[in-house]
């Protein structure tokens, strides 16, 4: 049975989030949140943006600002040959790297992504090199190509890239979910649970870490626990899918209510389509479990 997993590319503060990056020329007209942002300001800061990328056509910095703009609008096509404009310019820019990476991560276009992140990692040995935020560029360029290894079906690389980060990055933080998460993805997934316990003991307001968190209970034979796990991850963040989807799981699986479990996932699918666990047809046909 797969539970319902949180990745860093749905919400987890990692791999593909990437702040701080600066411009010489910057429009404040650009530097919006995508909390914040509406349907004709977001517009607005992308005309902003196009302008201010033909202007200054020598800065990565206003092509990837355009890019993720787009993907903020949906438009995914368009936000891909922007990142591809910005590496032009900068083919080391980390920003576009995880910007276009990201991407291809949401198609399933592992294939493409990991030569582009080996590339730019084999740039530079050093993992606290060029320094962006709370950590360095390439624990966050590692932790995206650990990410697509995974989802790759390369559990195994994706694991030695997290233990190497772990042992040699004064960037890693044990805040991170990155572990937890390829550890559960893997054979051995017992090994995530203690990872787990420490990610929501350092961030307990992280909701993807204690969804993550709620699922090594559930493997452990605790599901009071891990339901306890899922409704305070549901209720930091109201809008995350997995824990409905785990939640009905729960019901379905491990306290055999129907019912209940058919109600989680309802509100699952006001927010996402994934059916891993085929839960939709058996609990349309009242099957056994």
């Amino acid at each position: 049975m797969r539970k319902h997993l949180q990745t860093v590319v749905v919400v987890l503060t990692g791999a593909f989030v990437l702040s701080g990056c600066t411009a010489q020329n910057k429009s404040p007209s650009t530097d919006i949140a995508a909390s914040e942002i509406g349907g004709s300001q977001l517009q607005r800061a992308i005309h902003q943006a196009q302008h201010q990328a033909s202007v200054f056509g020598a800065e990565p910095y206003w092509q990837w600002k355009l890019a993720d703009l787009l993907v903020m609008a949906d438009s995914l096509e368009s936000a891909e040959v922007a990142y591809t404009k910005a590496l032009a310019i900068d083919d080391g820019y980390p920003a576009a790297l995880l910007g276009i990476t990201g991407l291809h991560y949401k198609q399933g276009r592992h294939a493409e992504a990991i030569p582009l992140l080996q590339a730019a990692i084999n740039t530079t040995a050093d993992l606290n090199t060029v320094p962006i935020g709370s950590e360095s560029s390439q624990v966050k360029l590692r932790a995206a190509l650990a990410l697509h290894y995974e989802a790759f079906g390369d559990a195994g690389a994706a694991q030695d890239i997290v233990r190497d980060l772990k042992r040699n990055s004064s960037g890693w933080n044990e805040r991170n979910s990155l572990e937890p998460y390829v550890l559960l993805r893997g054979e051995d997934f017992r090994r995530a649970s203690e990872p787990a316990k420490m990610v929501v003991t350092l961030a307990p307001g992280d909701a993807v870490a204690q969804n993550n968190y709620g699922i090594t209970l559930l493997q452990a034979g605790e599901p009071e626990l891990a339901r306890d796990a899922f409704m305070k991850a549901i209720e930091m963040s109201p809008n995350l899918p997995g824990p409905y989807y785990n939640m009905a799981i729960l019901e379905r699986f491990y306290l055999f209510n129907d019912n209940e479990a058919m109600a989680w996932l309802e509100r699952y699918g006001n927010l996402a389509t994934e059916d891993p666990d085929q839960l939709w047809q058996a609990l349309s046909m009242g099957d056994t479990p």
